[in-house]
């Protein structure tokens, strides 16, 4: 009996030792993970995010197309020409680069005409707007091949609107060309990206059709069947 009693004394011992151990290494774990999320989050704070350094890397581009915008402005018709890089910029801002570069393009007209040095200035201003829509470029996975595409749009529409001026020798014509020409495609990428992200409601169509299909079906089969 007093071999048993001791028997259970000890193994009672050893099962508190065992669960003190297992308390202490969970208490010890527990706080080299509370440790290490402290650590992560001083990291994640003191370091910023990829997003963020794109961010600052787009914003950087875009003011150095901006000033190149505003130093050709500034040659087409000075203090006229910086209101204009004014409006530019709050369209860069608030909407987009697209935008920005739409509007820019818009302002040629107005001021040119207050230009005695049209020519170098408009090729300075076109450099900057071209910088200021290359720049979310670097925010895609495939910035060469967006770099790419936007030159070989360029040339194709550049040449497309200098054939409608040639062709009629009216600036506006060529500017009304090129104009319909980027609505029709901005038309079509919008359709695209509709059709892409599945927002287009093709099944109701779809089903609406071969409901129509089968009336017309039926109705041929009951005028072709013999009478009784």
């Amino acid at each position: 009996m007093s071999t048993d009693h001791t028997t259970t004394e000890s193994t009672t011992a050893a099962d508190e030792t065992v669960t003190e151990s297992d308390s202490e290494t969970d208490d010890a774990t527990t706080e080299t993970t509370a440790a290490n999320g402290t650590a992560n989050r001083d990291t994640e704070l003191s370091a910023p995010s990829v997003s963020t350094q794109r961010s600052q890397q787009i914003q950087l581009i875009g003011l150095l197309g901006l000033g190149i915008v505003a130093a050709g402005f500034w040659l087409v018709a000075e203090w006229i020409g910086l209101l204009a890089v004014v409006i530019i910029g709050l369209t860069w801002y608030v909407l987009s680069s697209a935008y920005a570069v739409a509007i820019g393009h818009a302002m040629f007209l107005p001021v040119a005409s207050r230009s005695l040095i049209l020519e170098p200035a408009v090729l300075v201003a076109e450099l900057g707007l071209i910088i200021l829509l290359l720049a979310p470029a670097i925010t895609t996975g495939a910035p060469e091949r967006f770099i790419g595409a936007f030159l070989v749009s360029l040339i194709g529409l550049s040449g497309l609107a200098a054939g409608a001026y040639w062709w009629s020798d009216r600036l506006w014509i060529g500017a009304a060309v090129l104009i319909g020409v980027l609505g029709l495609a901005g038309y079509g990428l919008y359709r695209y990206e509709q059709v892409r992200l599945g927002l287009v409601d093709t099944e109701t169509e779809t089903e609406s059709e071969s409901e129509s299909a089968a009336g017309r079906i039926d109705s041929e089969s009951t005028h072709t069947e013999d009478p009784i």
